[in-house]
């Protein structure tokens, strides 16, 4: 039982509500003894008595920044700001988070689940049966000992403040921290939820934006490129377009380092549909054997000099 946390605990209560209410929920720690019984007694009017003073934003932040368990926040958000930093995408963050906390825990680390962005932890229960039947396998050296469900306002300490300290020291105090469930509320497991940066929304990079159309002429989407409205030669003979088209294509796809060789699928938007031919003439001097997907259609143009325009998707990755 650590006597000098609570003690720490008792002057927060004290400051914001008062001697009497520190009084009626800590009583006399120091004549608590390290029995079951005394703990267990002592653990119910203390929970009790916070669930009384009907301020649980407060006692749960006091409980979450205040969290008496060991550990390196500071050091252990560093390394997985590098593992977050070193994934493409959120389950290999997770995957390679798991590996880590294995090499740490040996099999005892916290089972984690991602949904979306959302990644749950939940602890491995205790084998601690000779324990409080309602606190058996909580990790709490003080809650463990408990007789009775409570709230869930102390187990903010082991899940959003233990566990979750490290992810606001790698993502900033921001972060979204949430507690779930806990056994000693009567749960099924220390469950607590973290909303990680997006990394598939963050990686989406937006060029050639022009406000007045609402349009976007190239999205970079991981590794896609998505490219729209190429044309060219307007005026000219339909393979002058086909030509002007796959320059313009060109063209952009090089301020992002690539080139026609990286284009996976195009469609092609004919005035007349007859001129797919000569279309097939040009792919074939342009990609040397190694063609795209395609799909070709039939249009009218806002513009009467245009007979040809393509969209295209690139693929940036070259490993």
């Amino acid at each position: 039982m650590n006597k000098k946390w609570l003690k720490k605990l008792a002057e927060i209560i004290e400051t914001r509500h008062g001697k009497e209410m520190r009084n009626r929920l800590f009583g006399d720690i120091d004549s608590v003894g390290d029995c079951h019984t005394s703990i267990s007694a002592w653990f119910d009017s203390f929970t009790s008595g916070m669930d009384e003073l009907n301020d649980k934003d407060f006692l749960s932040e006091m409980m979450t920044e205040h969290c008496p368990c060991g550990g390196n926040p500071k050091e252990d958000g560093a390394i997985i700001k590098k593992l977050y930093d070193k994934s493409k995408t959120l389950d290999e963050f997770v995957k390679l988070f798991n590996e880590w906390q294995n090499s740490l825990w040996g099999g005892q680390e916290d089972v984690t689940e991602l949904r979306g962005n959302v990644l749950y932890m939940t602890k491995r229960p205790m084998d601690d049966s000779y324990y409080g039947k309602c606190g058996r396998g909580c990790h709490c050296e003080l809650a463990k000992h408990t007789d009775k469900y409570i709230s869930d306002i102390f187990c903010y300490c082991c899940t959003v403040g233990h566990t979750g300290k490290p992810f606001k020291a790698a993502f900033g105090e921001n972060i979204k921290l949430e507690f779930i469930d806990s056994l000693i509320i009567g749960g099924k497991g220390c469950t607590m939820a973290i909303h990680l940066p997006e990394k598939n929304i963050a990686a989406i990079k937006r060029y050639e934006v022009n406000e007045d159309w609402a349009h976007t002429g190239m999205v970079e989407a991981g590794d896609f490129i998505f490219t729209s409205y190429c044309c060219g030669n307007h005026g000219q003979s339909i393979e002058a377009q086909i030509n002007g088209a796959f320059n313009h294509l060109t063209t952009r796809l090089e301020t992002l380092g690539l080139t026609l060789e990286s284009v996976v699928k195009f469609d092609a938007m004919f005035k007349n549909i007859w001129d797919i031919p000569v279309m097939e003439k040009v792919l074939k001097e342009r990609f040397a054997g190694k063609y795209p997907a395609r799909k070709s259609i039939q249009t009218e143009f806002a513009d009467d000099r245009l007979l040809f325009q393509l969209d295209a998707v690139a693929y940036k990755n070259k490993h």
